[in-house]
């Protein structure tokens, strides 16, 4: 089945524009629903910090020594909840001096904060920083104007990053004791790959969930499209607006189709070219509306008079062009059948009857190939030919490969473009 070049090509844009749509509402779905994950992660993690800093407040007010006070954290830290999903990595009480007199790990109680400073838990400048101007508040040597420390922050949290530090100040009242020294600085670490592998797998649906809607709204768009945009718009693109045959470049795609398959089977073609006799003589005798009046009777009549197999095409102006499927001898009782109907039909405008002849060149390619080019340029040659020998009648090419007669049929379309 032939089919024109134009809807080839349609339906590839067609088909790259949906994938391309597809493809970036796909990406953007996932970079927005990437970011909410992220927000909410770190809304997250600020919550776990709140909830194990007042738990670790909790601890520190207890009326017990500090190994006491020790093993109830370590308690705290044995949950379940925190052995399943190991979210909290380490948890550090630093006094005033900056020694640590509680921590979920015993090996870093009574440790000095600058025995730390290489550590993992410390190795952030942010934290550090944070960590001296706590401390430097609470020394001696502070101005009492210093500025207060922005304790409750914590880095915004990337789902690279597996680890979350977060700081918590307390201040316990105790009546008797200097207020400088019931300052305590709750440091903790979480893990966050539960947290990370919960953002990496929201990403990973909302990408396949709008993917999949997506999906579904393209391909009915992609259908709604070809089942009721694209034949008018196809049909618009291939037609000739006045006369509903195909226009000069759908003719010149099917005609090469046609041909190339053809000379794979060795079935004889035929083109010919039709030009009406003083068309301009008509236009300018009975009007342009008249004109187009002969040129729709003339579409009408190569129309009925072919067969579905054949092209016809109006190649613009009063030109027409045929490609028949059928050996020259069949082919010329066929356009001198065509001639001669157009001869004594009647085209009447204005109650007046407009006498309308056609010359035909014709070009068979059991004589000089299949190719297009050539037979175009043979049958051209034939049609002058004709007009010059009286017009109103049929001239066959006969020309030979090689002969210097020939114009590029797509040189024609560029000049005529």
């Amino acid at each position: 089945m032939l089919r024109s070049a134009l809807a080839e090509e349609v339906n590839r844009r067609l088909l790259l524009l949906v994938g391309a749509v597809g493809l970036m509402g796909s990406v953007l779905t996932g970079v927005a629903g990437g970011s909410l994950a992220v927000l909410q992660s770190n809304r997250d993690v600020a919550t776990q910090a709140d909830q194990i800093s007042q738990a670790v407040s909790t601890i520190l007010q207890l009326e017990a020594t500090l190994p006491e006070k020790q093993a109830v954290l370590q308690l705290y830290r044995n949950q379940p909840f925190f052995l399943q999903s190991d979210v909290l990595n380490a948890v550090l009480v630093l006094d005033a001096s900056g020694r640590t007199i509680l921590s979920s790990r015993q090996a870093l109680i009574n440790r000095s904060i600058r025995d730390l400073r290489s550590t993992p838990l410390l190795r952030d400048g942010d934290t550090q920083r944070r960590i001296d101007c706590f401390l430097g508040q609470l020394s001696s040597a502070a101005a009492p104007t210093a500025k207060p420390c922005e304790l409750e922050g914590h880095r915004f949290h990337w789902p690279w990053s597996t680890t979350q530090i977060a700081l918590r100040e307390v201040q316990l009242f105790q009546f008797g004791i200097d207020p400088k020294g019931s300052r305590y600085l709750i440091l903790i670490s979480l893990g966050t790959q539960a947290t990370n592998s919960g953002v990496l797998h929201l990403v990973l649906l909302m990408v396949l969930s709008s993917a999949l809607i997506l999906g579904l709204m393209l391909w009915s768009l992609t259908w709604a499209l070809r089942r009721q945009l694209l034949p008018g718009l196809q049909q618009l693109a291939e037609t000739d607006g006045l006369t509903t045959l195909a226009n000069r470049r759908n003719f010149m795609d099917l005609s090469q189709q046609a041909l190339l398959q053809a000379e794979t089977s060795q079935t004889f073609h035929v083109l010919a070219i039709i030009d009406i006799d003083h068309f301009k003589r008509i236009n300018d005798q009975h009007g342009h509306l008249a004109g187009d009046a002969v040129l729709r009777q003339l579409a009408d009549t190569l129309r009925d008079g072919l067969r579905d197999s054949d092209l016809v095409a109006r190649l613009g102006g009063e030109e027409f062009a045929l490609l028949l499927r059928c050996d020259a001898v069949m082919a010329d009782e066929v356009l001198e059948r065509l001639r001669s109907s157009v001869e004594f039909s009647e085209c009447v405008w204005d109650d007046v009857v407009i006498p309308v002849t056609i010359s035909l060149g014709a070009a068979a390619t059991e004589h000089l190939g299949f190719d297009l080019d050539y037979l175009y340029a043979a049958a051209d040659a034939s049609l002058y030919r004709a007009k010059n020998e009286g017009r109103n009648c049929i001239r066959w090419a006969t020309a030979r490969k090689g002969d210097p007669e020939r114009e590029s049929w797509t040189s024609r379309l560029i000049i005529q473009a």
